[in-house]
């Protein structure tokens, strides 16, 4: 396994993961293709021959935002996500980044548990945050 940044070159591979991973708040390909493209946005893949996890994240001057943390079905309970957070958080720290927040849908008891397990607590919750109306919960690391 290796950790590679993808790039707009990699959406279309984004999108087809995404989809794949049964992914139901992803950006459409436009809003994807001007994300890989922002200089303070990052893509984060976890693979062998094929995408097994992906990470996305903004890093800005003292925080930075965990976007979404995607394993393939097939590769779930191996530890990529945790992998994957752990060198996201080694590169935000390096850019100098104090504090990185996050959302998850309140019924994702898996990212839940996995964020508390990488050091993340909840500070908040927004109503009504994703499309269907359900509750998102925020949580936030300080590094």
């Amino acid at each position: 396994m290796r950790f590679e940044f993808l790039t707009e070159k990699d959406a279309e591979k984004i999108l087809r993961f995404e989809k794949k991973s049964d992914y139901k708040d992803g950006y459409s390909e436009k809003v994807l293709r001007a994300s890989l493209n922002r200089e303070n946005g990052y893509y984060l893949a976890l693979s062998e021959d094929d995408l097994s996890a992906i990470i996305s994240f903004t890093v800005s001057e003292d925080f930075a935002d965990i976007e979404e943390v995607l394993v393939s079905p097939s590769e779930r309970k191996k530890g990529y996500a945790f992998s994957l957070i752990n060198k996201a958080v080694e590169i935000i720290k390096e850019k100098g980044a104090k504090k990185i927040f996050l959302e998850v849908r309140r019924s994702n008891l898996p990212a839940i548990n996995l964020y508390i397990k990488a050091g993340f607590s909840k500070i908040s919750e927004r109503k009504k945050y994703y499309q269907d109306g359900e509750d998102a919960l925020i949580f936030i690391k300080e590094i």
